[in-house]
């Protein structure tokens, strides 16, 4: 019901029903996002509420740790739902770091953008841009080095995107 299905580039030598199609289950995303969501819906009521950025300007600094740890989490729950099973646990690592890295990244930009849309008081600087980077890195890599060595992949028949047929 709430499946995306991702076609390979030979995807006409394929039957319609094949096992070579590759099932997205939105929801297992959804149920994953959550955690970056609580946190960046913390971060926005701080704002709204105490106007937290003019009063304290370095409150954003936790934020981007917290958020660059939920979002390696969330990558994890993603991941393991699909039952991906990593050859070594640094290349697992390095794994949720990079796609920390480019939420971080991206979520950089969206701020710029922003900015040049809605021009604040302050407007932000390098040294906060990098700062914020390296935040959400820093929290990526510890959230990533942690899972990677404490937490196991799921079996397949545990997972519910195999019996869904998913990955």
């Amino acid at each position: 019901m709430h499946e995306i299905v991702v076609l390979p580039h030979f995807h006409r030598q394929l039957k319609p029903y094949s096992r070579k199609y590759y099932n997205i289950n939105l929801m297992i995303i959804f149920r994953a996002l959550k955690f970056p969501a609580a946190v960046l819906l913390a971060y926005a009521l701080l704002i709204l509420l105490f106007d937290i950025n003019e009063t304290a300007p370095w409150a954003d600094i936790p934020f981007h740790l917290v958020g660059g740890a939920s979002i390696a989490c969330a990558a994890f729950l993603v991941l393991k739902e699909y039952n991906y099973t990593p050859i070594d646990k640094k290349v697992f690592a390095v794994l949720l770091l990079g796609i920390v890295a480019i939420a971080a990244i991206g979520w950089e930009v969206f701020e710029f953008t922003l900015q040049l849309i809605w021009p604040p008081e302050r407007l932000m600087k390098l040294p906060d841009t990098i700062m914020d980077l390296v935040m959400g890195l820093s929290g990526g890599l510890g959230a990533a080095i942690v899972l990677a060595l404490v937490k196991q992949p799921i079996s397949a028949a545990k997972s519910p995107a195999r019996r869904s047929g998913g990955i």
